[in-house]
């Protein structure tokens, strides 16, 4: 699996966070838990945050098991 791009992003708290960006649909192993951020690119080049989640198996929130996710919507838009 190869990372389209990385971005970083400062929490509320000050701390820094580091994204790797991969296309919908990715496959990831099972029961990988993370971080996901649904964004939209404004150009020139940044990022706006739609929806920001938290799973415990990245492969069925937003890998091959991506119709699970309720918030699709906003990522497909």
């Amino acid at each position: 699996m190869t990372t389209v791009l990385t971005a970083t992003g400062i929490g509320a708290s000050g701390t820094m966070y580091k994204f790797e960006m991969y296309p919908l649909g990715t496959p990831f192993a099972d029961n990988v838990p993370g971080i996901y951020v649904f964004c939209k690119v404004d150009p020139p080049s940044n990022w706006t945050a739609l929806y920001v989640g938290q799973t415990h198996d990245l492969n069925a929130r937003v890998g091959a098991g991506l119709g699970g996710q309720h918030k699709i919507d906003l990522a497909l838009a």
